[in-house]
């Protein structure tokens, strides 16, 4: 079992860098456009965080989702390799709609952390400047 275990850790990697990139792009659009200043350091850390979390879920479960395909596919080829392209042909089905679910639950959790990682002092248009020299 163990190169199904590495097969694991390498869609877990494929995972967490997709929705830390194609996540990051997208809340960075959002965030342009948002005229309320948000906490960055606070965001980058939860969302990588998330991230992380979502693409191990997704690589465990598309291994899950799979797991009777992938049990059929076993020919025994001892190049690991060879192993990693049979398993990734047999169980593409599972491992995409995985990937999918991950990705719609790292777009919630982003938002929540988009949500939460909002500063609270209010917009800036509307503070006053000794406000904004408090903040600073």
């Amino acid at each position: 079992m163990p190169e199904i275990s590495s097969f694991a850790i390498i869609l877990f990697i494929l995972w967490s860098l997709l929705y830390w990139l194609f996540g990051g792009i997208f809340f960075s659009i959002i965030a342009a456009f948002n005229i309320r200043r948000i906490h960055k350091v606070q965001f980058t850390c939860l969302f990588s965080i998330s991230s992380i979390i979502a693409g191990a879920f997704a690589g465990w479960a598309g291994l899950q989702i799979a797991a009777s395909d992938l049990r059929t596919c076993t020919n025994g080829y001892e190049q690991i390799h060879r192993i990693w392209i049979e398993q990734f042909a047999c169980g593409i089905l599972g491992i995409v709609v995985a990937g999918i679910i991950g990705f719609v639950l790292m777009m919630i959790a982003g938002y929540a952390v988009f949500k939460f990682s909002r500063n609270k002092g209010g917009l800036w248009i509307e503070r006053s400047e000794e406000d904004i020299e408090i903040d600073e």
